[in-house]
């Protein structure tokens, strides 16, 4: 009996919007984030619990995707201090968004669904919840293709791992500002020569 069968699904399945409030938990996480903002105001949760509201009325799936890290590895890559336990939020954050919009892109959903993320730490890993909607859906069933789940966590791996454009940063800084100065400070060729040796 399919009213059976939707009653089931129903009591299984999270409300949309009290999704939102598991993600957002502050003993879980700092903040919601989405595609367009790193920490959502009062007025834009409002409006993004409306829009997952909507979505669920006009019978849209729920994906729950959670991306989950070793800490050793995230520290390992300079995202994550043990010592401390602070993380960079801000990279975790922009490589989820690259990740998505891949993902998104690949599924052919970049133009209809919305989504928001949480970086979690109630666990012993790091992880990252994200909840996506169609509020308006182009599709009734939720599966999507493998590959396009795999374009994800590549990006999100290769982004935290690319790290070419700060090391080039360091090196051009070290070079033209640093030795570039040392070699021309006239002082060093008289006061100090052992030194401009070893530098």
């Amino acid at each position: 009996d399919s009213s059976k069968r939707k009653v089931i699904k129903d009591k299984k399945d999270l409300d949309f919007m009290n999704y939102q409030d598991y993600m957002e938990d502050e003993e879980k996480t700092t903040s919601l984030f989405t595609s367009y903002s790193d920490k959502l105001t009062d007025k834009e949760k409002d409006d993004l619990k409306t829009s997952f509201s909507v979505a669920q009325r006009n019978n849209s799936v729920l994906w729950q995707d959670v991306i989950s890290f070793d800490n050793k590895w995230l520290e390992e890559h300079g995202v994550y201090d043990s010592k401390t336990h602070s993380i960079d939020e801000e990279k975790l954050k922009d490589i989820t968004r690259i990740g998505m919009k891949e993902m998104l892109k690949k599924e052919g959903l970049d133009k209809s669904a919305i989504w928001s993320g949480a970086i979690h730490y109630n666990t012993d890993n790091i992880h990252i919840h994200i909840a996506t909607v169609e509020p308006s859906p182009t599709r009734e069933r939720g599966k999507r293709k493998l590959k396009s789940l795999e374009t994800m966590k590549s990006k999100v791996i290769n982004n935290i791992m690319d790290r070419s454009q700060e090391q080039k940063l360091i090196n051009d800084v070290i070079r033209k500002q640093m030795v570039n100065a040392k070699k021309d400070d006239n002082t060093l060729s008289f006061k100090n020569r052992s030194f401009k040796k070893d530098f």
